[in-house]
């Protein structure tokens, strides 16, 4: 299926960690290769941090990377905590699917179609560049938390 990336919603996702300064979804060093991680930077407003929301139909997205035009994945597929999540070309697979969900004050969770407990996540919690975006079981604590802000 071809994506016409002109009608699709450009976005940025903001961590709820942001205190004086965005930290945001981030392809670690712009890079184009498959399997390169998603981390949590510092906004720079690089392309790196920019994604296309698809609409993949029944409430489900796929959420493309700017600078590869690869989709965010679940690395292998894995239903466990600290799974990490990568970019990879797009297989259509259910590990590449995930729900946008509203959990109110302008902030949502983003859960994987592989578990209706997993939601991408700030490992740790931790606020310094480079921090891994791995899957984990929802808590609702702020690192599970994202504003999605247009571009």
């Amino acid at each position: 299926m071809a994506v016409n990336i002109s009608t699709e919603p450009q976005v940025k996702f903001v961590s709820k960690l942001s205190t004086t300064t965005n930290l945001v979804l981030d392809i670690k060093g712009g890079l184009r290769a498959e399997k390169t991680p998603l981390i949590l930077h510092r906004d720079h407003g690089g392309v790196n941090q920019k994604f296309l929301q698809i609409d993949a139909g029944n409430g489900e997205s796929q959420i493309a990377c700017m600078c590869s035009g690869m989709v965010l994945d679940v690395e292998d597929g894995a239903v466990k905590d600290n799974t990490p999540i990568i970019q990879f070309h797009n297989h259509y697979g259910d590990n590449q699917l995930f729900r946008i969900v509203d959990v109110g004050n302008g902030y949502c969770k983003i859960v994987s179609k592989l578990h209706p407990d997993m939601v991408l996540d700030v490992r740790g919690g931790a606020t310094a560049d480079s921090t891994p975006i791995i899957l984990h079981r929802y808590h609702g604590g702020h690192n599970q938390l994202w504003r999605l802000d247009p571009l």
